[in-house]
């Protein structure tokens, strides 16, 4: 760890003291910096892994010295892995404290700014066209009722395909996951039409099969709501929902199937028995669901975009993708962008980081048995 932060701080600092000068390779001092440092920490990871591995090279040393090194090369590995998920996030932030001409330089060791321009933030809040409060509501809205939708529904159907036993379960849970495959965009169309109040189209094709069609073309107060964003969760017919319900499904049967027995002894319902016993032990599960349902909501962009067209109505990424022009200019401003990415991030990554060991434990055990 110690070395990937030297290595780390021999890049950034290192970098800004050796300057742009020309090599004769074609590249600046800079990068050729930057390349050398990157090569010799991957190329020093894999010779130990190849060490580790291989039963034909001598070991030298007790086994209490080959234990220590094979542990630090694996701590060396997964840090420097670690280091590489975690570059995104760290340009992020210090883009969102630069000015708009260091977000244009394109010297990769100019990691961290000249000079942190802290008042990046608070010009986030002076946009007369959003107010980010409101935005922070509407986006906290539309997720809380998202997340109550897919635990619950994920958890009620889970359970069936895991514990109840009925003709067709096995294809019904492979038509469920089948639905995974299915392009998002192709589910925006008629999700769009039932919406918009345009669906006197499938009443002339389809005649009166879809007579319900007509309560929707009678009443347009579905245009301009978060209906469509929050109804398709409540009947499992999101993107995600499969996903969800699988998750709770493997967990469901890791749980004792004694415990279940023993509460059907005592005479309670399979409601009772999910609701009393399987609930309870499913925390981790529900967890996971609800960490991944909280980020597909905090973060929709197309299906905001789409349905909602008052401003009032907008959500955080809307608010996001305003940054391409500010205040008219025709230069994007990275730095107003990557500030607002912040503050858009921070609250998912901070619930994360609350409720990581439930996460953690919800995802694992859900592979367990199949």
């Amino acid at each position: 760890m110690i070395a990937t932060l030297l290595w780390l701080g021999l890049v950034v600092f290192g970098g800004r003291a050796i300057g742009d000068q020309p090599t004769p390779l074609g590249v600046t001092s800079g990068e050729l910096l930057w390349t050398i440092v990157i090569a010799a920490n991957w190329i020093l990871d894999i010779s130990g892994l190849a060490w580790l591995a291989s039963p034909r090279i001598p070991r030298w040393g007790g086994p209490r010295l080959q234990r220590r090194l094979a542990s630090a090369i694996r701590y060396q590995l997964m840090i420097g892995i670690s280091v590489l998920a975690l570059i995104p996030i760290f340009w992020m932030v210090s883009t969102s404290l630069k000015t708009l001409p260091e977000t244009y330089e394109v010297e990769p060791y100019l990691l961290l700014p000249r000079e942190p321009q802290w008042g990046n933030y608070p010009f986030l809040f002076t946009f007369e066209r959003f107010n980010v409060l409101q935005l922070f509501k509407n986006t906290s809205l539309m997720t809380v009722f998202n997340l109550v939708a897919n635990v619950g529904i994920a958890a009620f159907v889970g359970y069936g395909f895991a514990r109840l036993r009925f003709p067709g379960r096995n294809l019904l849970f492979l038509l469920v996951l089948s639905s995974l495959m299915v392009p998002f965009i192709v589910r925006i169309i008629p999700l769009f039409v039932l919406f918009s109040g345009n669906t006197y189209i499938l009443q002339d094709q389809l005649g009166q099969v879809f007579s319900w069609t007509i309560f929707f073309e009678s009443r347009s107060w579905a245009q301009n709501t978060y209906l469509p964003l929050v109804v398709p969760e409540f009947f499992g017919a999101a993107g995600s929902s499969a996903l969800y319900i699988f998750i709770m499904r493997q967990y469901f049967l890791t749980i004792p199937h004694e415990l279940i027995e023993a509460g059907r002894v005592d005479g309670a319902s399979e409601f009772a028995i999910w609701r009393r016993i399987v609930l309870p032990q499913a925390t981790p599960a529900m967890v996971a669901v609800a960490i991944l349902s909280l980020q597909g909501s905090w973060g929709a962009f197309i299906e905001p975009l789409i349905f909602l067209r008052k401003v009032d109505l907008h959500t955080l990424s809307i608010w996001l993708s305003s940054f391409r022009s500010v205040q008219g200019e025709s230069v994007i401003q990275w730095q107003y962008g990557m500030a607002g990415g912040v503050l858009v991030t921070l609250p998912v990554f901070i619930l994360f980081l609350l409720f990581q060991r439930y996460f953690i434990a919800g995802i694992s055990l859900s592979g367990i048995k199949g």
